[in-house]
């Protein structure tokens, strides 16, 4: 687990699971900005990419996920 960044684009966690990479951002406010997120999908292809907490799935939902479906 680690994150990415690239000038001013970022994403908060990236999975890896041998080549399979999963991307998750998370929005804790009415920020909306998810730039890095999409330029990372364009760029890696990630198997499975999403925002958890404001426009994305509740922290609930992701804390309670089995992560290895994922990939």
């Amino acid at each position: 687990m680690y994150y990415w960044r690239e000038r001013d684009d970022e994403v908060d966690f990236v999975l890896r699971k041998k080549d399979s990479l999963v991307a998750i951002e998370i929005k804790g406010n009415a920020e909306k900005r998810t730039e890095g997120l999409e330029k990372f999908k364009e760029k890696f292809n990630p198997k499975a990419a999403f925002i958890v907490g404001d426009g994305g799935i509740k922290p609930e939902e992701f804390l309670t996920m089995d992560l290895n479906k994922l990939f």
